[in-house]
């Protein structure tokens, strides 16, 4: 019943630093906005995730040789049973994207 999503903020050609600052960067909006969300903050290390990363990686087309190539991403937790509830009048996926994209202006 619940379920844990982890994502970052790339842009085709990023290195990993950029990246990461990036997504710190909303990590730290959203956790100081009072959006109703909790949010709180992950790391993916390369020693433990090496084909994971490569892989995400190349899907924004990283062109950087990094040393370095740990990934901050956000967690947020979502609870199967409330998320898509007809009882609730909130739509949390649409509001949870509304708060992200307030939070990147």
């Amino acid at each position: 019943d619940l379920n844990i999503l982890c994502f970052c903020l790339a842009k085709e050609g990023d290195s990993f630093t950029d990246v990461n600052k990036r997504t710190l960067r909303l990590l730290a909006k959203l956790q100081k906005e009072k959006n109703g969300f909790i949010v709180s903050q992950t790391v993916l290390k390369y020693k433990s995730y090496s084909s994971y990363i490569d892989k995400m990686s190349k899907q924004w087309k990283c062109k950087t040789s990094e040393k370095v190539k740990d990934l901050n991403l956000v967690r947020i937790t979502i609870m199967n049973p409330f998320f898509d509830s007809k009882e609730f009048k909130v739509n949390f996926k649409t509001e949870f994207v509304r708060s992200v994209c307030e939070s990147l202006k």
